[in-house]
């Protein structure tokens, strides 16, 4: 009854499983690859090699290569993802887009390589065995067998094999089958791949198996059940279970083929490809009817059945029609068993598959008999005899139709053509080594399962001696890790000591450095020479007689004296302060000139309103330049100018001078020593507040007439700082 579930295999191709590595290699030369041609070119072999290791990447890739169809224009390229497309349309069973896709493909005035070739010749093979033009793909099989052997590469040539091994067993020819089978398993062993092996074994299980030799064809699942579990191939291991599965259930031994279709379904969780679940439940379908579970197989085979005509396999959507039909018969609903087998019928007729046509007028026979409509049953049974016959088909599936046509015969009356097929049956049934396999494959299966379980004991002892090892070695890594932790911490810490000692030491520093600025601030203010003439001024005025001048610039000069030395130390003065030194300054260098230049100093009433705060004396250098350098009481009008105002929440200000300007001071040495220093003092007393108080503070000399370089102006830019009482 469940002959047919064999079949069901003969339309797939199995790719190579892939690695980590090849993964890796794969998708390194996608994002490497320098021009579009070449990344699409990459993209199709990534896409290929999903097709065996993670099937809903592999559908993505197949997406996304459609998308890049539909807008690629060189027709090279156009071919090579025609050629993809179409190879994965058919691992899909979608016959329709397979051969719409296998036109598109033109190499016309084009270079073929030898692997596009290959490729291509691949699918037009699988074009021809759809339209069982069997003569025509075996020439082209040959072809592409010579074009492999002149690449001497033994993947291809295996494959080669594998077609030519496919098209025999299709033709009933076992011996050409079987040699080119085991061609391309000992050119897999030679292959760059171990998939290519485990492929060709698998290959070879298959071609067994179709013509019956279910102890070699297992025995064929059992080898690439032991190398994909040492190569940790879970694509082929899923395979392998689910091949040892379908020969159990094939020779009846239902307890074995549950147990493996059990191993395939688990390992396949983690695979998650939805082929092989499909597989899978038409295989849990066939034990459940072995069973008389029909119900039970019945919803197996409607649920999955959505899937085979979501990807248009006819030939799948015929083997559930062919299930259900069984199943009909089973329950003796013999019209929706007919309309069930009619339905088949149409999909393999479509699908090109002759074999499973054969098998479904077998039951159609079958059908007929049970109604007890003997010329409708005669009908179909000798049909079904001699498309068997007509390929040569020497397996069981005649042997159901000779005891079938028995029976009929029999109720027919028709006692000698009824023993005919009845000897006929007995026959084949004493040359048959199938009922004689099922002990031996029961022995081997369990054998394999009793090993399983040896070699899993010993992986758990291994596994435990492993994990003693690992915890050992992570408490010296551990231990390790906690020491140095340690001494990183401790370096840390020192760090830490070292940063605190050396930012004390700065700001000591700093400290130092203010007080050595401020001495120097005070011995230039403290000006010798400046001192020097204020006494001659005295003199001068004693000498006169002219004690009045005498008492208003002595009272005048021993107060600017007194706040000099008094706000020198001071980091920071009220406004009000600094503006009573520059009026006592200024008042002791006019009288000392004698009235020869003018001045005005002029502040705004929001700082004083603010209680404003400035560094003391940091106007003096520049008012002092001003009368020294230029020259203010030597000429006409001499005018010194202080506005200090307030500018984008700083303190700015402006000391300007009508005198010779810097380059006429230039002609003078007078005090040049002094001035340069003043002013470096200034400068380094702005950058430490500006260090200090993180502001942006600054100086800038200029002329005052830009075109005749005369006159000075100074600005001066400093943090506002409030009085805070």
């Amino acid at each position: 009854m469940n002959k047919f579930l064999l079949f069901i295999f003969l339309f797939f191709s199995f790719l190579s499983s892939a690695t980590e590595e090849q993964k890796k290699a794969l998708l390194k030369k996608v994002n490497t690859a320098v021009s579009e041609h070449q990344k699409l070119l990459a993209q199709i072999e990534l896409t290929e090699f999903y097709e065996s290791y993670d099937f809903q990447q592999w559908q993505t890739g197949v997406q996304q290569l459609k998308e890049n169809f539909k807008t690629v224009k060189n027709q090279k390229l156009r071919n090579q993802i025609a050629i993809s497309l179409a190879k994965n349309a058919f691992y899909l069973g979608n016959q329709e887009e397979f051969n719409n896709y296998l036109k598109l493909v033109d190499f016309q005035n084009q270079t073929i390589d030898r692997n596009t070739l290959s490729n291509y010749n691949f699918l037009k093979i699988k074009s021809y065995l759809f339209e069982t033009n069997f003569s025509a793909a075996k020439k082209l099989a040959i072809q592409n067998l010579i074009i492999a052997r002149q690449s001497r590469k033994n993947r291809f040539i295996a494959e080669s094999y594998a077609n030519l091994a496919e098209i025999y067993a299709l033709q009933n020819n076992r011996d050409s089958a079987y040699i080119c089978a085991s061609y391309s398993t000992s050119f897999g062993k030679r292959s760059d791949t171990k998939q290519s092996l485990f492929k060709a074994l698998h290959l070879q299980a298959n071609i067994f198996a179709s013509f019956e030799n279910y102890e070699a064809a297992v025995n064929k699942e059992l080898q690439v059940l032991q190398l994909a579990e040492a190569d940790n191939n879970l694509y082929y291991q899923v395979l392998a279970f689910q091949g040892v599965a379908l020969y159990s259930l094939e020779i009846r031994n239902l307890d074995e083929a549950s147990i493996y279709l059990i191993r395939s379904k688990d390992l396949n969780i983690k695979l998650k490809d939805n082929r092989v679940f499909a597989r899978n439940t038409l295989i849990e379908a066939g034990i459940f009817m072995s069973r008389g579970k029909f119900l039970d197989a019945l919803k197996e085979v409607e649920a999955i059945q959505i899937y085979f005509e979501k990807n248009k396999d006819f030939n799948n959507i015929g083997n559930c029609e062919l299930i259900k039909g069984i199943i009909e018969l089973g329950m003796k609903r013999y019209q929706k068993s007919l309309i069930a087998f009619e339905s088949a019928e149409k999909c393999f007729t479509h699908a090109g598959n002759l074999t499973s046509i054969t098998i479904v007028n077998q039951y159609i026979g079958e059908v007929y008999l049970a109604k007890k409509d003997l010329n409708k049953a005669e009908e179909y049974l000798k049909i079904a005899l001699k498309e068997n016959e007509e390929r040569g088909s020497k397996n069981i599936k005649v042997q159901s139709t000779y005891k079938l046509l028995s029976q009929l015969y029999y109720q027919k009356k028709e006692l000698q053509l009824a023993l005919k097929y009845q000897f006929l049956y007995l026959e084949f049934l004493e040359k048959s080594t199938v009922l004689g396999s099922a002990a031996t494959v029961a022995r081997m299966t369990e054998g394999n399962l009793r090993e399983e379980r040896e070699r899993l004991i010993e992986f758990q002892k291994e596994s435990i001696e492993k994990q003693k090892k690992e915890k050992e070695i992570e408490s010296l890594q551990l231990s390790r890790q906690l020491f140095i932790a340690g001494i990183i911490i401790g370096l840390i810490i020192v760090a830490f000591i070292f940063y605190i000692l050396r930012l004390r030491q700065e700001k000591l520093k700093q400290k130092q450095r203010e007080m050595e600025l401020s001495q120097s601030l005070l011995r230039t203010q403290m000006n010798p020479h400046f001192i020097f003439n204020a006494m001659s001024v005295i003199q001068s005025y004693i000498y006169s007689n002219d004690p009045d001048k005498s008492s208003q610039f002595l009272v005048n000069f021993s107060r600017l004296i007194r706040l000099i030395l008094e706000n020198s130390p001071k980091e920071f003065i009220p406004i009000e302060l600094e503006i009573e030194i520059l009026e006592k300054y200024l008042q002791a260098q006019k009288m000392r000139f004698e009235n020869r230049f003018s001045y005005s100093i002029e502040v705004a009433d929001s700082l004083l309103n603010a209680s404003a705060m400035v560094p003391p004396m940091i106007t003096q250098p520049f008012v002092e330049n001003a009368i020294e350098h230029g020259q203010l009481h030597t000429i006409s009008g001499g005018h010194i100018t202080i506005k200090i105002s307030e500018k984008d929440e700083m303190i700015q200000i402006q000391i300007t001078d009508n005198g010779v300007g810097r380059k006429g001071a230039q002609k003078t040495k007078k005090m040049k020593s002094h001035k340069s220093m003043a002013i470096n003092i200034t400068k380094e007393r702005i950058e430490i507040i500006n260090f200090k108080y993180k502001k942006q503070g600054s100086i800038q000399i200029e002329d005052l007439d830009k075109t005749k370089q005369t006159g000075t102006v100074v600005t001066i830019l400093l943090p506002l700082e409030i009085d805070k009482p």
